[in-house]
């Protein structure tokens, strides 16, 4: 069973996990509905490919992730899964590049 390497892995599961907390803190709020079916849209294929990455279409699963910053994102300061992604692969690719605090 292939998975994929670093640090494509640690952004793929930082976006699951940023997807269900996020999910989580708008549930109560009114029409949230829709929000959340697509932010699970995007991401429910994630874990599967994660344990079969030799036969995931990896430019296609960002295309999950566009599409849904598209529809939600509108500012920078909506959730986004584009740069749940983007940040976690940095992070994890160049940590020499991150400040210390």
């Amino acid at each position: 069973m292939k998975t994929p390497p670093e640090p494509m892995l640690s952004a793929y599961l930082a976006v699951v996990r940023e997807a269900i907390l996020h999910a989580r803190s708008i549930a109560h709020k009114d029409g949230a509905q829709d929000q959340i079916h697509d932010l699970m849209d995007a991401v429910h294929v994630i874990p599967e490919l994660i344990n079969h990455w030799g036969r995931c279409d990896e430019p296609g699963l960002r295309q999950f992730l566009m599409a849904y910053d598209k529809k939600w994102t509108k500012t920078s300061d909506d959730f986004s899964l584009v740069r749940v992604f983007e940040s976690t692969y940095h992070e994890k690719a160049f940590p020499h590049n991150i400040p210390k605090q």
